[in-house]
């Protein structure tokens, strides 16, 4: 998906498995429209029709269908607020639906959304849930220039995820990249690059789980970002190439976080007055932003902003 024009980085091609893994998301997306459409024939309780739109709302929102997903999630989240028995799911679907806004650079929706489903988790005494929710309400946080807030979301949900009987290695992970971000910029970089460099060790040695391994190049991107903003540029430079060769051996990744890390080392090229590496950058930026008009064209984005988002 992602073409940058630097030496030594191909282009990858659509693989046999990723094809057949579309085909498959397409047709459960089809066969949960049925089920919906089918609800009201079936005696469907509210929770249950609200579950089947947040599923559906998840599924498009993996096709990439912004707007069609926050319709289902907006669906979802009206059935299962009035259930008290499907709180979680509420929470969750709010989760979903905030995440779903921190893609798509909509920092004040996303930040509200995960204020409430926080409030949810804690309400229902689920520590480790409300930590989850933390790490990346610390990232929307950071982006809409509050960092010292979100450097104390990230140290809450650090603590919770350490605390744990048997600490996930990857919510360490996570929970370590904006809180380097934050700290480097409250002008702390030092503590923000042993963070990052702590996130790094862990992804290079955990077992990554299903829908993770976006992590890896996200670790290197913010290792990159620390390493410069602390003089070690040329260490920088190593970690954000590194960060988009394993953002180019993937599909399906947000833009957000592809323009991320793309404005990321151009802005890093442009400080070392490389400028023509930069504006040849600068052209890839121009498509994936193209990419997101286009995917979002009924959506309320301002896509120019979208690589100012995510880490």
């Amino acid at each position: 998906m992602l073409v940058l024009l630097l030496p030594g980085l191909v282009q990858p091609a659509w693989t046999q498995a990723g094809t057949q893994q579309i085909t498959a998301l397409r047709d459960r997306i089809a066969i949960e429209v049925k089920w919906i459409e089918d609800a009201p024939h079936q005696h469907t309780t509210d929770a249950q029709l609200g579950r089947l739109w947040a599923h559906l709302a998840f599924d498009y929102q993996d096709e990439g269908g912004v707007q069609l997903s926050e319709e289902a999630y907006s669906h979802a989240i009206a059935l299962l607020q009035t259930d008290p028995s499907a709180r979680g799911d509420y929470a969750t679907a709010l989760d979903s639906l905030g995440s779903l806004y921190l893609e798509t650079n909509r920092m004040k929706e996303s930040e509200n959304c995960k204020n409430k489903a926080l409030a949810v988790r804690e309400a229902l005494g689920d520590q480790l849930g409300a930590a989850q929710i933390r790490t990346q309400l610390a990232a929307v946080l950071f982006n809409l220039h509050k960092f010292k807030e979100a450097e104390q979301q990230a140290l809450t949900a650090l603590q919770v995820v350490r605390e744990q009987q048997n600490p996930n290695p990857i919510d360490i992970a996570a929970t370590l990249l904006p809180l380097s971000y934050a700290r480097c910029l409250q002008n702390r970089c030092q503590e923000g690059l042993a963070d990052a460099s702590q996130a790094v060790d862990i992804v290079r040695t955990a077992t990554l789980q299903p829908g993770t391994a976006w992590l890896v190049g996200a670790a290197w991107l913010t290792l990159g970002f620390a390493q410069w903003k602390t003089g070690v540029d040329a260490d920088a430079e190593n970690s954000m190439r590194e960060s988009l060769r394993i953002f180019r051996s993937q599909t399906g990744l947000p833009h957000a976080l592809l323009l991320r890390a793309h404005a990321q080392y151009s802005d890093h090229l442009k400080a070392m007055h490389r400028k023509a590496e930069a504006h040849q950058l600068g052209d890839e930026i121009a498509r994936l932003t193209n990419e997101q008009t286009l995917a979002c064209k009924n959506c309320t984005i301002d896509v120019r902003a979208l690589s100012n988002a995510m880490w």
